[in-house]
């Protein structure tokens, strides 16, 4: 056989064993969500560009719940050793966490040590009787499964395998245990923890976890690099939550083929900054409940709700708010009140009205230190609590920054009937 014809079968044979790759690309824009649909649209272009094949991309209503399965069931049957998978998703999660269902014991048990997806059509996709045994199987044949969820509450949207009694003791709000990453094969990246929001960018439509987690995949191919990169955007206040990266170790999240490509990043404004100052917690909560007395984030104008604080911590209360009009108002302290709140508190501090405009209305609550209080209280005097110029927001970010004991951010919709 020539040295010619021996390279081209040598060839051949090289490109039959290249791994083959496959991607399900989710965007669900149910309920208040604006870009969730938008985030899964530009995940799916970076994998193209990264010449990831996107096997199947559900958009807005054709993402039902059996859609989903079907489409991920039929990825698993074909992918096989050294293959490559990927599957992300950017909608409304869950987990026993969610605020939302703090008085539905039976739901909180039955998502007891996983998390859930909400699909299209409004079910919910629990990760312990729908994907995760499909991780398993994937895990098992040794495929390169790499998992993104931007959801709320998805830090525990991979986990399936510690639901024993005995275990229940991890998924508690204050872990007394720790138990291993159960996968050798699956790379999970989670938009916030398993108690915390996830957010969006109004300007933008964009999930800000998505835009961050797109930008730094089409530059870098492995966990740390990645990691490094949402830190970057995260220490510059361009990153509002929390992301989770498992396992612990370093691994890649592309075939070394893959290419790398170049995506201009999209950040927010000053205003939103403020609010992304909050340090999501447990300890710190605001929440806002129809008159049901039901959490959400979805009003009509003209419904009345209430804003609820629940701290365990203690400290001068500061309130910052923002609507559709862009203005970013200062509440308290203002010229007559500087509140303090006690350690174990749980109140109702705001009774209101949606209004027009419709659109997202943002309020950011912080604790802090009695000097820091003042000097906002100051801050209020100077402008009547209406911060419009750049020197006023940016000293109201300084006092934050420097003396925040906990704070909270909160985001709700008003919509027209």
């Amino acid at each position: 056989m020539s040295k010619k014809m021996f390279f081209i079968v040598f060839l051949f044979y090289s490109l039959s064993l290249q791994a083959q790759t496959y991607s399900l690309v989710i965007g669900i824009n149910n309920g208040n969500l604006i870009g969730a649909e938008n985030d899964a649209r530009a995940m799916a272009t970076m994998l193209q560009k990264k010449e990831i094949d996107i096997t199947h991309k559900l958009i807005g209503s054709m993402a039902t719940k059996s859609n989903i399965l079907n489409a991920f069931k039929k990825i698993v049957n074909k992918a096989k050793e050294n293959d490559w998978v990927y599957l992300f998703f950017s909608g409304h999660g869950r987990s026993p966490f969610d605020p939302a269902i703090a008085n539905n014991k039976s739901l909180q048990k039955q998502l007891r040590g996983t998390g859930a997806l909400i699909t299209a059509d409004n079910k919910m996709l629990i990760i312990r009787n729908s994907l995760a045994p499909l991780f398993r199987t994937l895990d098992r044949r040794n495929v390169h499964t790499i998992v993104i969820f931007d959801a709320c509450f998805s830090g525990m949207a991979y986990k399936e395998l510690f639901n024993q009694e005995q275990n229940f003791a991890f998924y508690t709000k204050t872990p007394t245990q720790k138990i291993a990453f159960p996968y050798k094969n699956l790379r999970f990246f989670s938009s916030s923890t398993y108690s915390d929001f996830s957010s969006e960018n109004q300007k933008t439509r964009r999930g800000y976890f998505s835009q961050a987690i797109t930008f730094c995949m089409a530059r870098n191919r492995t966990n740390s690099s990645i990691k490094a990169c949402l830190n970057r955007i995260k220490n510059n206040r361009k990153l509002p939550q929390q992301p989770i990266i498992l396992p612990h170790k370093d691994f890649s999240v592309f075939p070394n083929y893959s290419k790398e490509i170049e995506i201009r990043p999209t950040y927010f404004s000053l205003k939103e900054s403020l609010f992304n100052l909050a340090n999501a917690s447990e300890d710190f909560q605001l929440y806002a409940q129809n008159s049901q007395g039901l959490t959400s984030k979805n009003y009509a104008i003209g419904e009345k709700f209430s804003i609820h604080l629940a701290s365990k911590k203690s400290g001068y209360f500061v309130l910052f708010k923002m609507g559709e009009s862009n203005i970013l108002q200062l509440s308290y302290p203002n010229a007559q009140k500087m509140p303090y709140i006690s350690v174990n508190t749980n109140k109702k501090i705001l009774l209101l009205t949606a209004t027009e405009p419709t659109g997202e209305e943002l309020m950011g609550a912080f604790l802090v230190n009695k000097s820091s209080a003042l000097e906002l209280q100051n801050l209020y005097k100077q402008t009547d609590g209406n911060l419009s110029k750049v020197d006023d927001i940016k000293k109201a970010i300084s006092i934050i920054e420097r003396s925040q004991i906990a704070g909270s951010k909160l985001l709700w919709i008003t919509h027209e009937k």
